[in-house]
């Protein structure tokens, strides 16, 4: 989430104003962001959380789930995954990221890679 929008960081929206304000800013910065053209948007994991994003996403969007192992994942500066676990959000996430997506891409071996992969599965 562009962290200006809000004046601090994603820690500090979640110890100071909670989830559901951290979701709601969320939602309407993927609202606004969701209306250009050729651009890419990097969402967090939680963006599966609201079911109005996907529509938002659909609008002028191909989904690409960028799918990975759990161990490679950090909880650093994460407040869900250091206190729920990425184990158990993987739990509930893991099935809508598959629903939502256009295409799956396994990742893992560093961004050119990955971003080489992405090119590929979208036909570009």
């Amino acid at each position: 989430m562009k962290e200006t929008a809000a004046g601090k960081g994603v820690p500090e929206i979640f110890a100071e104003d909670g989830e559901r304000a951290f979701r709601s800013l969320e939602t309407r910065i993927l609202g606004e962001e969701a209306k250009k053209s050729g651009t890419v948007i990097a969402t967090g994991g939680g963006i599966v959380t609201q079911p109005d994003n996907l529509g938002l996403l659909r609008q002028n969007s191909l989904i690409v789930y960028l799918k990975r192992e759990l161990a490679e994942l950090s909880a650093d500066d994460r407040p869900l995954s250091s206190s729920v676990g990425v184990q158990t959000l993987a739990g509930q996430r893991l099935p809508l990221y598959e629903a939502w997506s256009d295409r799956v891409v396994r990742v893992g071996a560093g961004p050119l890679r990955t971003a080489t992969l992405v090119l590929e599965v979208i036909g570009e």
